[in-house]
């Protein structure tokens, strides 16, 4: 659902809240259109909202009795019992420094790629249509990846090589940016830089 968001936000809306039709060429128009659009998806997010809890309040009323309602539960784990038993996991702390990992070089690495991409978009309306045309992307790949390619990595591979192709991938493209950005010869290549 979040890719199919992704996908439909950052192709067809940004590309008509940008397009020289639609904004005039003016990129205060575009903002303009760009906060309508946020407006009204809001708005009918939450009316969906409302619809859905109105339809569940109706049908579940209180006095229902669900089969497994009689079980006592146990009480929710604090967030420092959790902290703890993942402490405890060398699997679960293993796969939290990764993530952490991750994430780190993700920030660090798009600090500089949003740099490189204001150079190379010194217009906002641009600037903004390839961000879109960028979320786009990230959706249909992502879409792709969790559907088809994880799946398989997780029937084929130990959960390790799974867990680890996400930040070999941030390796991969990461290095080569860099790479680019810090070679004398490449670094003035703005459409490379945007590739990578």
């Amino acid at each position: 659902g979040s890719s199919i968001g992704t996908m439909i936000g950052g192709g067809p809306i940004v590309s008509f809240c940008t397009s020289s039709w639609a904004s005039s060429g003016s990129w205060g128009q575009s903002l303009f259109l760009l906060t309508i659009m946020i407006a009204l998806i809001s708005i009918l997010t939450a009316w969906m909202f409302s619809l859905l809890c109105k339809k569940f309040s109706d049908n579940h009323s209180p006095s229902t009795s669900y089969p497994d309602q009689n079980k006592e539960k146990a009480p929710p784990l604090s967030i420092w019992e959790s902290i703890r038993i993942c402490c405890q996991s060398r699997y679960l702390l293993l796969l939290a420094w990764v993530t952490i990992a991750d994430y780190i070089a993700y920030a660090l690495g798009e600090l500089v790629f949003l740099d490189v991409l204001k150079q190379k978009f010194p217009d906002p309306r641009d600037y903004c249509y390839f961000m879109g045309q960028l979320s786009l992307w990230n959706g249909v790949l992502t879409g792709f990846f969790s559907l088809i390619v994880t799946p398989y990595l997780l029937k084929r591979c130990r959960w390790v090589i799974a867990s680890l192709a996400t930040p070999l991938c941030l390796l991969i493209t990461e290095a080569a940016f860099f790479g680019a950005l810090w070679h004398p010869s490449l670094a003035s290549n703005l459409e490379l830089l945007v590739i990578l």
